[in-house]
């Protein structure tokens, strides 16, 4: 019952974060494109980017507030927060006076401390998706053993 509550707790909160910074983004779309225009390696993406990325965190927020689809969200977020942390590791390395584009309060934490919350958020993400796995495979032999 613990390890499920700790699965619930962490779609939700990824829900509300992938919800605030994907409208933010939104509501905030000449900020973000400049911000996005500053990282040389994705300015010329940026008009892409600047709407795929905000759609595709309310598409992952939708996914895992969804039950028959929450499994799906978790694998996708897991994803995603790999390559998000992959990312600010890059520019990081490369330059850590680079703006965060990431919307909202967010944009107020350290790269550092961005890192370690994406670590966390994906070892949250990681372990969620294995238990939601399990539990789902653990019902399906349920019912084929009936």
């Amino acid at each position: 019952m613990k390890k499920q509550l700790l699965t619930h707790i962490t779609s939700y909160l990824i829900i509300i974060l992938f919800l605030y910074t994907g409208i933010n983004k939104l509501i905030d779309h000449a900020l973000f494109i400049e911000q996005l225009a500053d990282i040389t390696v994705l300015a010329p993406f940026r008009q892409a980017i600047s709407w795929g990325l905000p759609l595709l965190e309310i598409t992952l927020a939708i996914l895992l507030f969804i039950p028959g689809t929450k499994l799906l969200g978790l694998y996708a977020a897991t994803i995603v927060m790999t390559i998000f942390t992959m990312y600010a590791g890059f520019l990081v390395a490369i330059n850590s006076d680079l703006p965060c584009s990431c919307g909202g309060i967010i944009e107020e934490i350290t790269w550092q401390q961005h890192i370690w919350l994406n670590l966390l958020l994906t070892a949250l993400l990681t372990w969620s998706t294995i238990h939601h796995r399990n539990q789902q495979l653990q019902g399906h032999k349920d019912s084929v053993m009936k």
